[in-house]
């Protein structure tokens, strides 16, 4: 995977490397080693890739029936979006804050696993530092 850093607003559908320290990791110090290797596209067990589906401000929402998701009561337009998952939620995004998704909707830890958390499960932007511009396999 290649990224590149993060210097823009994020937009729906962006795949994005996000630091999930505070989120959906436990807290851990970060090291002038951890930025190097982001910038290169390492990823570490705190680094986390996602799909951003909700933006500060909008409304979020899944009927739990795997249908598509709901953005301000709008079918979402992009990649991945016929499927929300089986999980039914409704937020509305504080600012500053990114409701993200893994693609694999059966089976990621993404923003529906913080609902209850400060945020309402969205990740803070702040978060974000890189975007995916690159995917191979080896």
């Amino acid at each position: 995977m290649l990224t590149w850093p993060w210097q823009r607003e994020a937009r729906a559908g962006d795949v994005v490397v996000f630091d999930g320290r505070g989120s959906l990791s436990p807290e851990s110090p970060e090291s002038p080693q951890r930025t190097a290797e982001w910038l290169v596209g390492v990823t570490q067990g705190d680094q986390y890739v996602k799909r951003v589906t909700g933006l500060p401000g909008e409304r979020v929402a899944c009927d739990g029936s795997g249908g598509p998701l709901l953005v301000n009561g709008q079918t979402a337009g992009f990649a991945g979006a016929e499927n929300c998952g089986r999980q039914r939620f409704d937020v509305r995004l504080p600012a500053g804050r990114l409701w993200l998704m893994g693609d694999n909707r059966e089976n990621s830890r993404d923003s529906r696993s913080l609902l209850g958390a400060p945020g309402g499960g969205g990740v803070r932007e702040t978060r974000v530092v890189g975007r995916v511009i690159w995917v191979w396999h080896s």
